[in-house]
């Protein structure tokens, strides 16, 4: 039994040494002194579900290794939704469909399609952005939740499988998804989906992606085409960015040299991918070491 700050044992807080190793490896703290840090108790109960098997999951760093895990061993893991359906189930049939735009704009969508006999009306459309960091996953690392989202919310579900970093960067990326958007609004006719009840969905830095998306939408179109924005623990906040209680949290926990920290541990993963090219390396460290980490006024506008 773990002895915390203050004297006080994970047993008398009521964790278990599982949850305690979910914390650790997440890097929360086992006591929250603040609102920021302050973890929720049913996230490390559903994360104890899944069993995670923490000594197969390579280093961050390693993006080749972390996708090659993200594709098969991610997927060893019980992703079922544990909420309760609302509706009856019905089946959910799943096909990829190419999406070309401009020259050399390629990527895939992954649309999740309920079969509902009863259904009469047109259904939602929903487009969902997937997580990993702009680097890895895919529209399948969701595949499970896409499906209950198109048989609980009888909603046509469009998964979109965005170019990844830092082979493109974060202009292309946005770029591919809010093409998919425009794409999906033309082509709802062909799905039985209504244009007018569209929402996005986003998780991490899926979250970051769909919240840009919206703001560009906002900006282009008056009113919005976009009924609904569901952001899931998004990317949506720069360290730089932060300001009042929220930055002294973080300046009390990480330190004042964090930035530097944060630069090279980029530039060690661009390392990894890049290695020989050396040209490519020297300007993505100037690029990270200038002011271009900072917030900029376009959403589009985020990466050089």
């Amino acid at each position: 039994m773990a002895m915390l700050p203050n004297g006080v044992t994970n047993g008398a807080m009521g964790l278990s040494e599982v949850e305690e190793e979910v914390l650790l490896k997440q890097s929360l703290p086992l006591i929250s002194d603040n609102m920021v840090e302050c973890y929720d108790r049913n996230f490390l109960t559903e994360m104890v579900k899944m069993d995670i098997r923490w000594d197969k999951i390579p280093d961050e760093s390693d993006i080749i290794a972390m996708r090659e895990w993200s594709q098969v061993g991610y997927h060893e893991y019980n992703r079922v939704p544990q909420c309760k359906a609302t509706r009856s189930s019905v089946p959910v049939e799943t096909q990829s469909v190419p999406v070309q735009y401009g020259e050399d704009g390629k990527f895939n969508i992954r649309i999740y399609d309920p079969i509902d006999s009863q259904a009469k009306n047109l259904r939602p459309a929903l487009v969902m952005f997937h997580g990993g960091g702009w680097v890895q996953g895919s529209p399948t690392s969701d595949e499970d939740l896409a499906t209950f989202f198109a048989s609980d919310l009888r909603t046509v579900v469009f998964g979109i499988d965005y170019r990844l970093a830092p082979e493109h960067n974060l202009r292309v990326i946005h770029e591919d998804c809010y093409q998919a958007l425009n794409w999906v609004v033309t082509n709802c006719p062909r799905y039985r989906a209504d244009s007018s009840r569209l929402g996005l969905w986003g998780c991490s830095a899926g979250g970051h992606l769909a919240a840009t998306v919206a703001m560009r939408d906002a900006q282009e179109y008056k009113p919005s085409r976009i009924r609904q924005v569901n952001l899931t623990v998004p990317a949506t906040c720069h360290f730089q960015a932060m300001t009042g209680p929220l930055l002294e949290t973080f300046l009390l926990k990480h330190g004042q040299n964090n930035q530097q920290h944060f630069q090279q541990s980029m530039i060690n993963i661009l390392k990894h991918l890049y290695g020989k090219f050396t040209m490519k390396l020297a300007i993505l460290r100037r690029t990270l070491t200038s002011s271009n980490l900072r917030s900029r006024s376009s959403p589009a506008d985020c990466s050089e």
